[in-house]
């Protein structure tokens, strides 16, 4: 019995490093009464600005019911009527296997979202920040390369 569920332990470790990654959508909702107000100009930050760059850049605050795609390199934050309501580039890591067999890496999604923000990995170390409707903000680093990948989360709160 023992041998048994090693057995198909390890098969199911095996299986899954071995499958393909396909698009990832996550689906979440803030907190809100009207799920179609901007924030103010003053509030979204500009592509590419980091916290230490700019330190009184205010994240623009995502309020409704929103869906989250990764495909085609991009990461798309997706609103219920179907429209984008914010896109940024997104590269992959540079881990692509588990083991030097060649099997393929079975990661965890890159991305993270609290109440109010979304938060992706972008490639090997780079945090940022999805901002309506400008695209996406530095927020931090992680350790990260061809041989080590990074996984974090954000409070939901």
């Amino acid at each position: 019995m023992r041998k048994t569920a090693l057995l198909v332990a390890m098969t199911a470790m095996l299986a899954a490093c071995g499958q393909p990654t396909s698009p990832t959508v996550v689906h979440f909702t803030t907190p809100s009464a009207d799920a179609s107000a901007t924030p103010p100009a003053s509030a979204t930050p500009s592509t590419g600005s980091t916290p230490a760059a700019s330190p009184t850049a205010v994240a623009s605050t995502l309020t409704g019911s929103y869906g989250i795609l990764i495909a085609g390199g991009r990461v798309e934050l997706v609103k219920t009527d179907a429209s984008i309501a914010a896109v940024a580039p997104i590269a992959a890591p540079s881990v692509q296997y588990c083991s030097s067999n060649g099997d393929g890496a079975m990661e965890a999604s890159p991305v993270s979202a609290s109440g109010h923000q979304v938060y992706f990995r972008d490639g090997d170390t780079r945090i940022r920040r999805l901002t309506p409707p400008t695209g996406a903000t530095d927020v931090t680093t992680v350790p990260g390369g061809s041989t080590q990948v990074s996984f974090f989360s954000v409070s939901p709160d």
